[in-house]
């Protein structure tokens, strides 16, 4: 569902929106493999058959978001944005982020001090600079988490014992839940500068970024458990990492006769770098 408004007085002009979406997907699948005594057999028994899967996947997502734009007078731009979104992954209790983001853009061929040194605009017809921050929240696998990992139970069919002679398919123990682990969340700040000249044949743009993921997948080592226990201590969202940059582009358009034709190009160069974990215990 989708609601927009739009107005436009004077030199200002303000357009908003609000969408709404749910996601709901379910995934049967039955399968059945079978090795027959007789090829001339055209049907599959239970008891030839070796594997059987019965499954009954569902996925469930919810999200709201809302978005105002302000402008003025060709110039100067504002826009603001708030996510509230729901993932099945995770427990009932952290289920739910808020993701914010905010904008601004400043066109400076439009004032008056530009207009008076770039003149008619052949030379730089168009600039402006930007910047941005914003939050964004990924449950997807940067995160790398199962279905239902939250509860407690049993994994069936996994792992065979041979008892007496005979394969016995058993079951494992889940180990501990994970009921602390919620969205990933990803800071991204970005500043840049868009230009076009000789008369809009020549475009670029230039960003700068810097995007920070707080709450990745992650095991806390100082605290020891006895191997007795059978399994480790629940993930939780304590790591983060960083990624920084910069970006260029440039193209140029023109005409040949009736020939349209269209060259660019671009350059990027960003570094990764770990920021925080964890760390380990020192046993002595």
């Amino acid at each position: 569902m989708r609601i927009g408004y739009e107005r436009k007085f004077g030199a200002h002009k303000i357009n908003a929106m609000v969408v709404s979406e749910r996601i709901n997907n379910q995934r049967l699948r039955n399968w059945i493999h079978a090795v027959p005594i007789s090829n001339q057999l055209p049907l599959i028994y239970f008891n030839t058959s070796d594997t059987y899967t019965d499954q009954d996947n569902r996925q469930t997502r919810t999200g709201i978001a809302g978005r105002l734009n302000y402008e003025y007078d060709n110039k100067y731009f504002i826009e603001g944005l708030m996510r509230r979104d729901a993932s099945f992954l995770f427990s009932p209790g952290n289920r739910v982020g808020y993701f914010p983001s905010v904008s601004a853009a400043w066109r400076l061929t439009e004032e008056g001090f530009m207009k008076n040194i770039v003149g008619n605009g052949r030379i730089l017809s168009d600039f402006k600079v930007r910047g941005s921050y914003g939050i964004l929240g990924d449950d997807g696998e940067a995160l790398g988490l199962a279905e239902f990992a939250y509860y407690e139970g049993y994994n069936y069919n996994d792992g065979i014992a041979i008892l007496d002679g005979v394969a016995v398919v058993g079951s494992r123990d889940r180990g501990v839940p994970i009921t602390n682990i919620s969205w990933l969340e990803s800071s991204i700040t970005n500043v840049g500068f868009d230009f076009s000249m000789l008369g809009g044949r020549l475009n670029g743009a230039f960003d700068y970024f810097i995007r920070q993921r707080n709450g990745l997948r992650g095991r806390k080592q100082d605290i020891l458990l006895p191997s007795e226990l059978g399994y480790a201590l629940p993930d939780e969202n304590i790591n983060k990492d960083k990624r920084f940059g910069q970006d260029f582009s440039l193209s140029y358009n023109d005409k040949a006769g009736k020939l349209s034709y269209r060259i660019g190009g671009n350059i990027s160069y960003s570094r990764g770098q770990f920021v925080s974990s964890i760390p380990s215990s020192s046993i002595r």
